[in-house]
């Protein structure tokens, strides 16, 4: 995991721990811009089965990704507990469509473990390591190849514009 690397390792990993299904995710606390209740999505012609669309956030068009599509799990239908999580990326406001957001979690570096090689795969390269938090696993998202894919990064940087 890059972050681990390149901080240091007595201050703590700082997430904003959100699920999907029953799994528990991290996305570094760096990249939060916000987080939102999920309001009417625009879809958006010819885009990946995973951008959902773009929602108007206060004057600004965002993108509006679906994580469990992205990870390859099954959709689900949006509830009162769903949110999207708006991060930051290189300058653009992007949104990531989670089943619930809970609270903000600290892990020390000493708890975090690379993702297995012998269970990467197509799917799951998106995940960056994985925390442990009492008994629970956190998967922690590495947003950078979340969005490293030319075709993502082109779709939707050109979207995160003034309405």
């Amino acid at each position: 995991m890059a972050e681990k690397e390149n901080n240091n390792e007595s201050r703590p990993f700082r997430c904003v721990n959100f699920r999907l299904g029953e799994e528990c995710y991290g996305q570094d606390i760096g990249y939060i811009h916000e987080v939102n209740r999920v309001q009417n999505i625009t879809e958006v012609p010819g885009a990946p089965e995973y951008i959902l669309g773009v929602i108007n956030l206060r004057g600004s068009v965002i993108p509006v990704m679906n994580l469990r599509k992205r990870l390859g799990l099954p959709a689900v239908d949006v509830t009162k507990d769903s949110r999207v999580i708006v991060i930051e990326y290189q300058g653009s406001l992007l949104g990531m469509l989670v089943d619930s957001v809970h609270h903000v979690l600290e892990i020390p570096y000493n708890d975090i473990s690379d993702t297995p090689e012998s269970t990467i795969t197509e799917k799951n390269i998106f995940i960056s390591g994985i925390g442990k938090v009492e008994e629970k696993l956190v998967f922690l998202i590495d947003t950078e190849k979340i969005f490293a894919e030319e075709s993502t990064i082109e779709m939707l940087m050109g979207q995160g514009t003034e309405a």
